[in-house]
């Protein structure tokens, strides 16, 4: 092994740092029925969320497809 890590060992890895018990629906009851003051972060927050998640599928497609993710290292930076 030379210290690289396969996409699906990293995959496999963020999805069970990342699948705890959240209902982002819930969620979103409470933002709205106690903290409606924090309604425009919480807008600005889940739009970051869409656009990292379009990220991630789009990687994982292109990996799949067997390209080398150089395209998406510019995102990173």
């Amino acid at each position: 092994m030379r210290g690289e890590v396969s996409y699906n060992d990293h995959l496999d890895h963020y999805n069970s740092r990342n699948s705890k018990n959240i209902d982002p629906h819930r969620m979103e009851l409470l933002i709205h029925a106690y903290f409606p003051k924090i309604i425009p972060q919480y807008k600005q927050t889940r739009m970051a969320l869409e656009e990292h998640n379009k990220i991630v599928g789009d990687h994982k497609q292109s990996y799949k497809q067997g390209d080398d993710g150089s395209a998406f290292k510019a995102l990173g930076s």
